[in-house]
């Protein structure tokens, strides 16, 4: 299934197709079956602000660029901090990508329409990126205990 906070992007775009329609009709049903006990957000799978939110959609497209690119980790958030650097604003006004972005770059096209500022040291960037890695490996530590 796709990220909460990607399908919630999705339908600020204006997209209307089945699988954003299942993941509204099923958060929202979690939602009015709790009578008060979950909030919205929560029932959605989403961060509990908006500000959240739009940082956890640019975590992963911050991941995304990573995954693209080869080497490790802080190599990879080296690389990212001296694009992020070298893009700086010059897409801010445009709605896609231009055509001539590289896989890496439209990822941090897509980061950067967020609305979260994209951090700009390699130290933040290796964060981000490691915190998918941790969080994966939780989650197979977590269903291994649970077999």
């Amino acid at each position: 299934m796709i990220h909460p906070a990607l399908l919630l992007a999705r339908l600020r775009e204006g997209s209307d197709d089945a699988e954003l329609l299942a993941w509204l009709q099923d958060g929202f049903a979690r939602w009015t079956s709790g009578n008060g006990a979950v909030t919205l957000y929560a029932a959605l799978g989403l961060p509990p602000s908006p500000a959240a939110v739009r940082r956890e959609e640019r975590d992963l497209w911050l991941r995304g660029a990573a995954e693209k690119l080869a080497g490790s980790p802080w190599g990879k958030a080296e690389r990212l901090a001296i694009e992020i650097r070298r893009l700086g604003s010059a897409w801010g006004t445009l709605t896609v990508p231009p055509s001539s972005a590289t896989p890496v770059q439209a990822c941090l096209f897509f980061a950067l329409r967020t609305g979260a500022t994209l951090p700009r040291t390699a130290r933040r960037l290796h964060t981000i990126i490691t915190e998918a890695h941790l969080e994966n490996a939780s989650e197979k530590v977590v269903k291994a205990r649970a077999a």
